[in-house]
């Protein structure tokens, strides 16, 4: 026959029971809690401490860190909650070693370094006055030429590590010749460049841009025009202007193109032939139009001489 089992029976049973599973759970909490977890970051470095006419130059400005602890305490760690820092306070100019410090995040989480200094290069800090360059690449549309560019500012300030602003040759902007236009003006980033005309990138310039305002103009050619004596005067009563010649009959002449287009003959100075009764010779110049000019066959300018043989005769 059966029987209930009384209440004290079932008190006892219910807390043996509450017992068992509290234990469960604290087993299974401190599993958990007591498993650990390696995590490696690159750690930026924090120089402190640095002159302000001293620059600190290093090897890295990062550093590898190992963090092991507890996996719930490791799993969310970033970047932020890790420091490493390296004192430079009171240091002068020249090489160290310093030491790398972390930060303690808790007890249960240990930071380490598998490297531990840093090698660091305290420079002092300089500047100089330098002019800008302008250098070209590409080449100028159909119908401009380019005849060089203004800069504004035309100097800039230098400044970086004495090392590498003493190692400067040159600052200077880059050009390109297919987006010119007349009276266009562009700003460009300034490069500074050593001897090798390798970047350095350390040796800043200030200001970083500057306006470069190329002189565009429309693009000069040659023609071949003829000459023509420009004679003044009068002959005396019975004679006449048998015949002339001019040598040379032509002349290389250079000017932008509309200007060229309207003229197909130049003229010489004035040939004066008052009261002439005889052949004469004259050796005089060109009188060339407003933007035009001689040239020789290399294209530079020339103030030629021209002669010009006049014959007279007796009219019959």
């Amino acid at each position: 026959m059966w029987r209930s089992s009384s209440p004290r029976g079932m008190s006892l049973n219910l807390a043996l029971f509450s017992v068992m599973l509290a234990v469960m759970l604290w087993f299974q909490v401190s599993s958990v809690q007591g498993a650990t977890k390696v995590r490696e970051f690159t750690v930026p470095i924090d120089y402190k401490g640095v002159a302000e006419d001293l620059i600190a130059l290093t090897v890295t400005d990062y550093v590898k860190v190992i963090a092991e602890g507890p996996t719930s305490l490791i799993d969310p760690l970033d970047l932020e909650d890790i420091s490493a820092v390296v004192d430079l306070s009171s240091k002068k100019a020249g090489s160290y070693t310093a030491l790398i410090t972390l930060n303690k995040i808790n007890d249960m989480v240990d930071l380490t370094l598998p490297k531990k200094t840093v090698t660091v290069d305290l420079q002092r800090r300089t500047e100089r006055q330098m002019g800008v360059t302008v250098e070209v690449r590409g080449a100028a549309p159909n119908g401009l030429r380019y005849d060089g560019a203004a800069v504004e500012p035309s100097t800039v300030l230098v400044m970086g590590p004495e090392r590498d602003v003493k190692a400067v040759s040159k600052v200077r902007v880059l050009l390109d010749l297919d987006t010119v236009r007349p009276g266009d003006r562009q700003m460009l980033d300034l490069e500074v460049l050593n001897m090798a005309g390798e970047p350095l990138p350390l040796a800043i310039a200030e200001p970083r841009k500057v306006n470069v305002i190329p002189k565009v103009e429309a693009a000069q050619t040659v023609n071949r025009l003829y000459l023509s004596p420009k004679f003044v005067g009068t002959l005396p009563q019975g004679f006449t202007l048998e015949s002339y010649t001019v040598s040379p009959q032509w002349l290389d002449v250079m000017g932008d193109s509309a200007t060229l287009a309207k003229h197909s003959t130049v003229f010489t100075s004035e040939v004066n032939v008052n009261g002439l009764k005889a052949e004469k010779s004259f050796e005089v110049g060109v009188s060339l139009p407003d933007g035009l000019k001689a040239v020789d066959d290399q294209g530079n300018p020339v103030s030629p001489r021209v002669t010009v043989l006049v014959k007279i005769s007796r009219r019959p």
